[in-house]
């Protein structure tokens, strides 16, 4: 598949599904980040639009071309893909430090409970996560949304990340900046405004010239929506999201992050691992995956907890096919981490980490060649301990 770059020349707006008319003082806000179906849908558009419009009988090929993404990106100053960076993951928790300008992160991990302590009955017999020993210090707000490569291919490679203290501002990006507009409607006869028509759009800014609340023009820092994809069609701009913001496509020099050797040679010899979802994903049982169970041939997987970030995203959207809007679907979230054990012999286990390494693992095939539910493989060791509680009587 092909990598591509969607540079935004405007503030992009991905609609949160509140109703947007003619309505004096009516306000447009973007979701924090696209779902992959909104790439998709633009991508197969592209691949099918030909110099008479768009090619209606080419729908059932388009739809089944796979789509990988949305993935944020930072450019070079030359305009080049730099660094990678996905959702902060969910077994990650970064706590208030004595030092204002670190954080403390502790690990979320499986945990058996205490004799004598209860708590909402877990399907599937999941094990609660949970630190270990239990901490009470308040989280850290606000936290990064996203996390450099760097950072997270290490916590992803360790089996059992340490305790320690970060900063939160090296590890990666609390946010895109979002930029708010204020619009008119025009009279096209005569060149003025109309009164009452005054409304407003909130965008997705692409472009970071702030620090610590003061400009920085200079040292701006520029990001991108990077995807990969089996689709044909042309570089050059077009419109992305609502509001036909611009956006410029063009094929990037490089490729998605390759699975370190080591995870590799921890998950054959452990049995063990943890799947993390860069998209989110869309499964029958709500937050837990059935699709998986069966992805690799000759390997028993077993989902033995999870750890989720927030509540679910719900997702609809308008069919153009078939001209009504889509069904509400509720998304497990990006970020959240399953805990798996991986019953099989080490080429099966081997295969797990190849097969699965930014991967679909929605349960519906469209789902999948959308792009939801894209995962990376961590380490994992596999053992669970009794959950420590301070005692603060």
């Amino acid at each position: 598949m092909k990598l591509w770059l969607i540079e935004p020349r405007d503030p992009l707006i991905f609609r949160d599904g509140r109703p947007f008319n003619a309505t004096p003082g009516a306000r447009a806000v973007t979701l924090p980040f696209p779902y992959p179906s909104t790439l998709a849908g633009v991508i197969r558009t592209r691949a099918g639009w030909t110099t008479k419009g768009f090619a209606v009988s080419r729908v059932e090929e388009l739809k089944r071309l796979a789509v990988r993404g949305p993935f944020l990106v930072e450019l070079t100053q030359e305009g080049n893909l730099g660094k990678w960076l996905f959702p902060a993951p969910a077994d990650a928790l970064l706590l208030k430090s004595k030092s204002k300008s670190l954080a403390r992160r502790v690990w979320l991990r499986p945990v058996r409970l205490p004799a004598g302590v209860q708590t909402k009955a877990l399907e599937e017999d999941l094990l609660p996560v949970s630190a270990n020993p239990a901490v009470t210090e308040k989280p850290y707000v606000p936290a990064p949304r996203f996390w450099e490569w760097e950072y997270l291919q290490e916590w992803l490679t360790s089996p059992h990340p340490k305790e320690s203290e970060v900063s939160p501002g090296a590890l990666g990006l609390k946010e895109l900046p979002r930029e708010e507009r204020i619009h008119v409607h025009i009279n096209t006869k005569t060149g003025t405004a109309l009164e009452k028509h005054l409304f407003q759009t909130v965008g997705l800014s692409f472009v970071q010239a702030v620090e610590n609340g003061q400009p920085a023009f200079r040292n701006a820092r520029f990001f991108a929506l990077a995807i990969t994809t089996e689709a044909d069609f042309q570089a050059g701009v077009g419109f992305v999201g609502g509001e036909r913001r611009i956006a410029e496509w063009r094929p990037a020099n490089g490729e998605l992050p390759h699975p370190p050797a080591k995870l590799k040679e921890t998950i054959v010899k452990t049995g063990y691992a943890r799947l993390m979802l860069v998209t989110p994903g869309h499964f029958q049982k709500g937050y837990l995956p059935s699709w998986l169970k069966d992805a690799v041939p000759g390997l028993n997987i077993t989902v033995i907890a999870a750890a989720l970030p927030q509540r679910p995203q719900v997702v609809s959207g308008w069919d153009f096919e078939k001209s009504h809007p889509k069904p509400s679907r509720r998304l497990v979230p990006a970020g959240s981490v399953y805990f798996l054990k991986l019953e099989g012999n080490e080429s099966a286990r081997k295969d797990f980490v190849e097969r699965l390494w930014l991967a679909p693992i929605s349960d519906a095939e469209q789902d999948r060649l959308d792009g939801f539910g894209l995962a990376l493989v961590g380490a994992w060791d596999g053992l669970v301990d009794e959950l420590e509680v301070k005692d603060h009587a």
